[in-house]
């Protein structure tokens, strides 16, 4: 009986060296892990940094996506969330006359968390400073600064990012705030071309005017190079002049620098937000005074009755 109650203690604590054991290289397991995922999210996040600066990179053709990062598990999608949404950023400011010819990232790991399939949460915050290239003078570098929640997965004792989304609508506002306003100013151009050259024939259409053809024409066709016109100048690159009486030119269109975060996150003078904003109205009330103009034209000269049956009508 006494040799079995020695064996039963001698198990017991067999038992608790085994857990102190196993409680003592979980942290050190727990370290190793969290550098190999730092690595793993920088290795990443140097290949979008890669992107801002390489054009031949598109959604719809990209040799160099961090899905071809070497030994990444087969079934990933091409590109992250984020990546798309830096290649629209990239995209659009690129349509807009803008580049940047240096980008890097920090990266910083606040919380990793591994899961029992061996895959892991992370939750980093990355800056990415961008330098605009072909400016004049010494360029100021911008910056994107966002938090990310990150899905990795680990093959062979390494981890590889598969999935990467912004948790606040940082630069995903910025792209939208950028794409919306220029879209509603391409939107609203769109409509007013559209108006000028049938303005004219829809006047003709409810029977008010017998003119020739040749006057409707004239007019729809001028009324319609004129306000198309106007939308290219909406194009057209913000420009301040300096204290020494230097012109400047903004990097950006009217349309495009509507957005006061533009001169925030790129760096850009508050100066050319300002014009654009002024410039911007300027053209609206012109293409609006034009459309008056061609109402009052129409009105007066396609739309009104002839000569002749007014003097009928006087009888």
């Amino acid at each position: 009986m006494k040799h079995k109650i020695l064996a039963l203690c001698g198990l017991i604590l067999m038992c608790y060296a085994c857990s102190l054991s196993t409680a003592t290289a979980a942290p050190q397991s727990a370290t190793t892990d969290n550098a190999a995922i730092t690595t793993a999210v920088k290795t990443y996040q140097s290949v979008l940094d890669a992107q801002w600066t390489n054009t031949s990179c598109t959604l719809s053709r990209c040799l160099s996506s961090s899905s071809r990062i070497v030994g990444t598990p087969a079934g990933r999608d091409t590109f992250t969330q984020v990546e798309r949404e830096n290649l629209k950023i990239r995209d659009e400011l690129l349509a807009d006359g803008t580049w940047f010819a240096v980008a890097k990232s920090d990266v910083t790991i606040t919380q990793a968390t591994p899961q029992p399939d061996g895959s892991a949460f992370v939750i980093a915050t990355i800056t990415t400073t961008l330098t605009e290239g072909g400016k004049d003078g010494k360029p100021t570098p911008g910056n994107l600064s966002d938090a990310h929640t990150i899905t990795l997965k680990q093959v062979d004792g390494k981890y590889y990012v598969m999935a990467d989304i912004r948790n606040d609508s940082g630069s995903t506002s910025f792209l939208s705030s950028i794409t919306i306003k220029g879209q509603i100013v391409t939107y609203v151009f769109i409509g007013l071309v559209a108006l000028a050259a049938l303005l004219p024939w829809l006047a003709a259409f409810r029977g008010r005017g017998k003119h020739p053809i040749e006057n409707k024409l004239f007019v729809s066709l001028t009324s319609t190079l004129v306000m198309t016109y106007m939308w290219w100048l909406t194009r057209n690159h913000a420009h301040v002049t300096g204290v020494n009486g230097a012109r400047r030119v903004c990097k950006g269109s009217y349309s495009f620098m509507l957005n006061p975060r533009v001169a925030k996150i790129l760096s850009w003078s508050n100066d050319c937000i300002t014009h654009s904003w002024v410039a911007m109205v300027l053209i609206t009330a012109a293409a609006l005074a034009l459309l008056f103009l061609e109402l009052w034209v129409t009105r007066r000269y396609i739309a009104a009755p002839s000569v002749a049956k007014r003097v009928a009508r006087r009888r």
